[in-house]
């Protein structure tokens, strides 16, 4: 099964995707984690491009696991998938590997995404990565409805409330 994190930047995507891939022995594959690993730090710029590049990283490595393990769960974690062309990529992907493809769109109020954002911000001190409000609303402004079917998440709700919501959705429990 390939599992797929969508929603905008601060919402909560990867703390979920943690703990579902915990909870599922699963594996979580990061396109943030990709980018700044394959990037030597002072070329990493956060720029739509390198993101792109890391998001067919993870795309190519997650046809290899997939088409090796019919009974792999691979969750990909990192991009909004703010546009429909990129969720057509990861159909595409599922239908190559002949694996079912289920997408979690995680959202919270925007209060506690600035809350979030603010913390991370505090914590890592990286400017460069550019998350904040600003990023959150552009992108906001230019998401395409995803067009298939998916499972909504509050993440402002109790983890495992939602675990349990996707588990659910996932046909797990």
């Amino acid at each position: 099964m390939l599992v797929v994190m969508a929603g905008l930047p601060g919402v909560g995507k990867s703390y979920l995707a943690r703990a579902l891939g915990a909870q599922l022995k699963a594996d979580v594959l990061d396109r943030d984690e990709v980018r700044d690993a394959i990037f030597p730090p002072r070329d990493l710029d956060y720029s739509p491009e390198q993101n792109e590049l890391a998001s067919q990283v993870i795309y190519m490595v997650a046809e290899y696991i997939l088409r090796r393990d019919k009974a792999r769960v691979l969750i990909l974690d990192g991009r909004p998938f703010s546009k429909r062309a990129q969720v057509q990529e990861v159909e595409r992907l599922g239908e190559r590997c002949g694996h079912l493809l289920r997408i979690v769109y995680c959202w919270a109020p925007e209060d506690v995404v600035q809350q979030r954002l603010d913390a991370d911000l505090s914590s890592s001190g990286n400017v460069a990565a550019d998350r904040t409000m600003d990023k959150y609303r552009r992108i906001q402004r230019a998401f395409e409805p995803l067009g298939v079917d998916h499972l909504s998440v509050d993440t402002s709700q109790p983890l495992d409330d939602n675990i349990s919501r996707v588990l659910h959705y996932l046909q797990m429990t």
